[in-house]
């Protein structure tokens, strides 16, 4: 089939027979239906017009016809099942990424898999040998489809007729095209990654969605900062308002300044006891969802935000597993680890991409649009997507971005405390008594009562090697010199015993400080 030069090539490598591609479940949210693979859909459902479709069914044929299309979009219907079926699909994405810029890091690889679309150790797998995205969602792969059709760039750096422009150390993606900031709205800079030009605005989704998993560590061809993280520099410093007008393209935006407030979030999904994880950008691993507090904002609030930006999940903050004040030499640092399980009947509803495919599709099958859809799978600025990971996957081959999950995954499955939310508050808020019952678990009361029952248990200890009162409060400060009246006590001595008790009761309830927040 002739197609025009100017269009995008989708190439779908079936490497599975078609009965085992369709024998597959696709499983989400406990539901299971079958799987229609792309290659028997999507020639019917894009439009016209918007990509050169190939079809083939051996390794061979897909990298011979890859090195005479470019920019391309590669989807491997591989379920796993068949014999020398794995060994095909890693020859061709290996050799396909080996040929390196400008044909090997442009194209976009999907393996679409109901088996490794679940399996965060699979996902994790086809991520180091090169493919971009794993999913069996197909409302996903067309709103990868269009996003790319639309997001197509005009040259590249490598291409002969621009060969003349000027370029930074003769690297990919130094070159900077003419423009007049404040004139040329339309300027085009290059991907450091893969030599292709876009907008400003086009450039911010490329590089995330084509590179996510790029190691950090390289220059912004916009403003040629050397950056650790280029997606989400762009996001942050050339965001809305840098692209075009007379303001000029080079101005960067302002980014706010970062606090060093952090919200964590461990959901556990009850209908089987998994685990919701994130794959970091960057190569980082598999990690918690969560991220910085945003300035303005709650602690639930940005709990909430940051995992639907990272997992695609609307979760139900349930309480808090740990409150952490880290202080340093250079500052402090806050985190405050929530636990949360996923809203009832979570994303029920088709998302956006879905409902645009079903207008221009109605014939597809119902259940390809109105399933729940699953956690995060198309990469973008915030993370490349997420799973959801059973206890015992732990330790096989999963990368871990931190040690966090292997702390709090087995302390939630085997029953660990969980603290309500009233333990946050601001400092407005009206306080809620709640009792303490003498068991564990039961509220903050009982946590506040042990608490304390251990401060007094420690200072008796103390008060029996002669210190006092004001010596146990002045250690908390950091060993600061008595004054007149902390030594007119210590001659005082210890005269009443139960007013020494609820003296400590008191101490155990200020914070670690010595005072009681009054004072700023």
């Amino acid at each position: 089939m002739t197609t025009p030069t100017t269009l995008p090539h989708l190439v779908i490598f079936t490497a599975d027979s078609m009965d085992a591609l369709t024998a597959a479940p696709r499983r989400v949210l406990g539901s299971q239906s079958k799987v229609i693979p792309p290659s028997a859909v999507l020639p019917s459902v894009l439009p016209a017009r918007t990509f050169g479709f190939h079809v083939l069914t051996t390794a061979e044929d897909v990298l011979t016809l890859l090195l005479s299309v470019s920019p391309a979009v590669l989807v491997v219907e591989h379920e796993g099942g068949e014999d020398g079926a794995r060994k095909q699909v890693k020859e061709v994405i290996g050799r396909l990424r080996a040929l390196g810029a400008p044909i090997g890091k442009r194209a976009f690889v999907v393996l679409w898999s109901s088996r490794a679309s679940v399996d965060a150790r699979e996902r994790s797998y086809w991520s180091r040998k090169g493919v971009n995205m794993v999913t069996d969602y197909f409302p996903a792969l067309y709103s990868i489809l269009t996003s790319i059709h639309a997001q197509r760039a005009t040259r590249s750096i490598f291409d002969t007729k621009s060969s003349s422009s000027p370029t930074r150390g003769g690297r990919p993606g130094s070159r900077i095209s003419k423009h007049t900031p404040g004139v040329d709205g339309d300027a085009e800079y290059s991907c450091p990654y893969c030599g292709l030009e876009f907008t400003i605005s086009k450039l911010r989704v490329h590089v995330p969605l084509y590179h996510t998993q790029e190691p950090g560590g390289t220059v912004c061809s916009v403003c040629k900062e050397s950056v650790a993280g280029l997606p989400k520099h762009l996001d942050k410093a050339h965001g809305d308002g840098t692209e075009g007008g007379s303001a000029g393209v080079l101005r960067r935006k302002p980014v706010n300044h970062r606090q060093p407030v952090f919200a964590l979030v461990v959901c556990r999904r009850p209908s089987d006891g998994r685990f919701l994880m994130v794959d970091e950008v960057s190569s980082q691993g598999w990690w918690l969802p969560g991220g910085g507090v945003e300035v303005g904002e709650d602690l639930v609030s940005a709990a909430e935000r940051e995992t639907l930006e990272e997992a695609g999940v609307v979760v139900l903050i349930k309480g808090i597993l740990r409150m952490e004040y880290t202080p340093s030499e250079y500052g402090f640092r806050i985190r405050v680890i929530f636990y949360a399980e996923p809203a009832p009947e979570s994303n029920p509803s088709p998302t956006r991409s879905a409902e645009a495919l079903f207008q221009a599709v109605p014939q597809l099958p119902a259940f390809m649009i109105t399933i729940p859809s699953p956690p995060k799978h198309v990469p973008d600025v915030h993370s490349a997507g997420a799973c959801w990971v059973a206890l015992e996957h732990f330790g096989e081959h999963l990368p871990l971005r931190g040690r966090e999950p292997l702390i709090w995954f087995p302390y939630v499955a085997k029953g660990g405390a969980i603290w309500p939310l009233n333990v946050l508050g601001m400092e407005r808020d009206d306080v809620v008594f709640v009792p303490g019952t003498g068991a564990p678990g039961a509220g903050f009361g009982v946590g506040f009562s042990v608490y304390a029952e251990g401060a007094n248990r420690n200072n008796r200890d103390k008060r029996s090697s002669g210190m006092s009162q004001r010596q146990i409060k002045g250690g908390r400060n950091g060993g600061k010199e008595r004054n007149e009246e902390n030594e007119e006590e210590d001659d005082r001595g210890v005269e009443d015993e139960e007013e020494d008790e609820e003296r400590d009761y008191r101490y155990a309830a200020i914070d670690g400080n010595g005072d009681d927040g009054d004072n700023d």
